[in-house]
């Protein structure tokens, strides 16, 4: 991640995990299976150049929701 200047940042830059199991932790550098509840922060909107990324915390990954059809 680039430097960010905090200064410019505000509380709504933070964005927090949904209900659906996609943001995952990272403990002692190892991928898990551990779901970061709904309402946790999960990372920071970043402007680019290209738009707003999401720019996740160290330990939290994103692995991609398999929804389940009845």
């Amino acid at each position: 991640m680039n430097k960010l200047n905090i200064k410019n940042m505000s509380s709504e830059d933070l964005m927090y995990a949904g209900p659906e199991p996609e943001f995952y932790y990272i403990i002692n550098g190892k991928e898990t299976d551990l779901v970061v509840p709904e309402g946790e922060p999960i990372g920071i909107d970043v402007d680019t150049e290209e738009g707003v990324t999401l720019e996740l915390f160290n330990n939290v990954y994103w692995a991609q929701y398999q929804y389940e059809w009845e």
